[in-house]
């Protein structure tokens, strides 16, 4: 047995595991307007929205120029408007005006890479 827990000259090969976003509709899905919060408001890549039933991880996309960002989802919002942080709004494009957005939040699903050995 303690052939076994040695490791054989080149462990490059074998399998390798990756996690990629995956769109998760089902988790939480939404299109709507949304406004740049405050310019002195809290820093980062965030969404407040109302009616949030529990935070995500979320794809933003701007319907008017597609541009997209990922973003913490929180529950919040003003007049049922969806509120981005400043650097949020500033990757999306949007400025001063209100402008519709779809929200798709995201899951991590493991790849597995097994080109690379002998699986």
């Amino acid at each position: 047995l303690g052939g076994c827990a040695q490791r054989p000259a080149d462990a490059s090969g074998g399998m390798k595991i990756a996690f990629e976003d995956r769109e998760a509709p089902g988790a939480f899905s939404m299109e709507g307007v949304a406004v740049a919060d405050r310019p002195d408001g809290a820093a980062g890549l965030w969404a407040a929205v109302p009616g949030l039933k529990r935070p995500e991880r979320a794809e933003v996309v701007n319907l008017a120029n597609g541009k997209t960002v990922v973003v913490a989802l929180y529950s919040g919002g003003r007049g049922g408007a969806v509120r981005l942080s400043g650097q949020a709004a500033a990757r999306l494009g949007i400025d001063d005006r209100p402008v519709k957005v779809r929200i798709t939040a995201l899951r991590q699903a493991p790849q597995i890479d097994t080109t690379a050995g002998r699986f």
